[in-house]
């Protein structure tokens, strides 16, 4: 009976994948790096993304070494590196109320507005919890997340290098204090505008007392918006288009953070890509980005401020790979050119005002300059209670545009439907909640092949466990479960059971009442 209540409980869940997570590998160069690995289980069907996230009553840890970068670039604390280095005490007050007043500007003008806007306007709650795909963001973790702040995972990419931090220690304190100023410097144009100029970030990103790339103000961004930081590594896409960790001698091109919104349980992830998505440089330059691209999974796509760079035919690729991957795309008329849209199986709407492009780009207004896109501004658009992007002056001037792919989102809702009949069709076959209400498994998987989920199962026999393995019909998902336990005794051994596991493998704990 118990074999068949888990085959049935797990139907749905053996021919899921999962992206499994590994440790940090950006090096504490200032203390012992605290770090803790949690996993939360990312699955996909049918290219369309589900979250199901650590249960609530485990308590996630967090690295205090990246988190106390975080806070400290972003003036919330200086406490972790009290020890290290001394940071005049008058400066930190200053440079610290410096940041809480341009934060609470742009908090009151846009942010908290963004939020409500979110909450009632935008994307449907069915897939707000999709991949976010930011091609030409910089670092701007910050707008991706006030509109996104359910999405499991971030992808931004940009020509931007990643860079590093510096040892603080070996800097001293007074060249530290330049640094901290030089990284709120590096955010002025996000303050006031809503985005990077590349020319200020070019003349921005340096060395040591000036700042090394872009990973300063990532850290910035997930401190100021409360998140607490699980690792951090540098990783790169291999041949096949598969995100690996680094192992090169040369600096980095790709970073990826693990974090989770203080009071919440769902680890997030994001990843800076540093390369160019002109077709010369997904052709020659990086053509495992293009396999990568080509690879990635549904998503909602959110473009501002692009240099209108998908206007040229030279940017024709990244315009096709974001056409066929996005479930939704939010963009201002920087973005893909309405005409390649308008004939596709897509629903527009229009928020704001159509107006030429800005004075930076009007010589090139008989390429830019959209006829087509005014006169459907024209037919109806509703007004953005905030600003964003290069028309930031003026609120009447605002134009963006939400692009839905209603079927996508139709086969999502009804594959959410279908999942939760299943579900209640196994509990009414086999009577879950009466006859085994306290039943809880511990589930390990996905392992590369069939042959390590038996070895593993056969090591963990020895332990006395009960356990199933399982497997699709491709004999890609290879599920090892452990159980029935009580609930108590499942959570004791969900946490020794992590304690045994191999690193391409991911756990988690689950009821019989699914």
């Amino acid at each position: 009976m118990k074999t068949n209540l888990l085959i049935l409980s797990f139907l749905f869940v053996v021919f899921l994948s999962f992206t499994s997570c590994s440790s940090t590998n950006i090096s504490n160069d200032n203390s012992e790096s605290k770090t803790s690995i949690e996993e939360s289980v990312i699955v996909k069907i049918d290219s369309i993304s589900v979250d199901t996230t650590v249960e609530k009553d485990i308590e996630l840890e967090y690295s205090t070494f990246h988190t106390g970068i975080s806070d400290f670039l972003s003036g919330k604390s200086k406490s972790y590196f009290d020890t290290i280095l001394s940071i005049n005490e008058d400066f930190w007050t200053e440079f610290s109320d410096d940041i809480n007043k341009d934060y609470s500007k742009i908090e009151s003008r846009r942010l908290s507005k963004m939020s409500q806007w979110v909450d009632t306007s935008f994307i449907d709650k069915s897939i707000d919890t999709s991949l976010v795909f930011y091609p030409f963001s910089g670092p701007d973790f910050l707008h991706a997340n006030f509109l996104y702040p359910n999405a499991n995972e971030y992808i931004l990419m940009a020509l931007e290098d990643v860079g590093s931090i510096p040892n603080w220690k070996n800097l001293g304190p007074k060249k530290t204090e330049n640094y901290l100023e030089n990284v709120n410097r590096f955010l002025r144009d996000i303050y006031l505008r809503s985005y990077f100029i590349t020319k200020h970030m070019k003349l921005d990103i340096k060395k040591e007392e000036r700042i090394s790339g872009v990973i300063s103000s990532l850290y910035w961004f997930l401190g100021k918006t409360g998140h607490k930081i699980i690792d951090v590594k540098y990783v790169s896409i291999n041949p096949e288009g598969k995100i690996v960790d680094y192992t090169g001698v040369k600096d980095s091109k790709a970073l990826q953070f693990r974090f989770f919104r203080q009071g919440e349980s769902k680890i997030k992830k994001l990843t800076y890509l540093s390369c160019d998505i002109s077709d010369k440089g997904l052709l020659t330059k990086n053509p495992e980005v293009h396999t990568f691209l080509n690879n990635m999974r549904w998503c909602n796509t959110f473009v501002k401020s692009a240099s209108y760079l998908m206007h040229y035919k030279s940017f024709k690729m990244i315009r096709e790979i974001v056409t066929k991957k996005s479930i939704t795309l939010f963009q201002d008329d920087t973005g893909i050119p309405y005409k390649y849209m308008k004939d596709k199986d897509f629903s527009f709407h229009c928020f704001g005002k159509y107006v030429k492009p800005i004075k930076d780009f009007e010589h090139k207004n008989d390429i830019l300059y959209q006829k087509d896109l005014e006169l459907l501004y024209k037919k109806g658009s509703v007004k953005l209670p905030f600003s964003l992007g290069y028309h930031w002056r003026d609120a009447n001037e605002q134009n963006q545009m939400l692009i839905e792919n209603l079927n996508r989102i139709e086969n999502i809702k009804e594959i959410e439907k279908e999942k939760k009949n299943i579900v209640e069709e196994n509990k009414d076959q086999v009577d879950i909640k009466n006859q085994h209400p306290q039943d809880s498994y511990v589930v390990i998987g996905s392992f590369r092949n069939s042959n390590k989920a038996h070895s593993y199962s056969r090591k963990i026999n020895k332990d006395g466990y009960s356990f199933h393995v399982l497997f699709d019909n491709n004999k890609k998902i290879n599920l090892v479960v452990l159980g029935p336990f009580s609930e108590e005794d499942s959570k004791i051994e969900l946490l020794n059971v992590k304690k045994k596991i191999e690193k391409n493998a991911w756990i988690f704990r689950a009821s019989s009442e699914l």
